[in-house]
């Protein structure tokens, strides 16, 4: 595994993003009633300014409470998701516009504790 420096990450999310949320079911004698609600994410920064080293071998994990942007981080990393600003490096090589697969590095993404 090569170094991997985070400079100046941004990541902002548009409001044109449609949310649905609230799903549930609602059951009574005779019919049973879905009720969701719908509207659009406020945009905003999610991630402003992150610079971060990791060094060749290190083992780091993020830590934060929900919400935080730390699923975020590491998608960026991964290549999963785009950049708004700044760059990623791992190695000697910028890989801002690689896919996943490209990059060629391993993460765990735990989704319970």
């Amino acid at each position: 595994m090569a170094q991997v420096v985070l400079e100046n990450i941004y990541q902002t999310f548009s409001s044109s993003i449609r949310v649905q949320a609230n799903r549930y079911r609602l059951e009574s004698d005779d019919h049973e009633q879905v009720s969701t609600s719908e509207g659009l994410m406020s945009s905003g920064a999610v991630l402003r300014r992150i610079n971060l080293t990791i060094n060749d071998g290190e083992f780091m994990v993020l830590v934060g409470p929900s919400g935080c942007g730390k699923s975020t981080l590491l998608r960026l990393i991964a290549g999963l998701e785009s950049l708004t600003g700044g760059n990623i490096w791992i190695g000697e090589t910028l890989v801002n516009g690689l896919p996943p697969k490209a990059r060629d590095i391993a993460m765990v993404f735990q989704n319970y504790a």
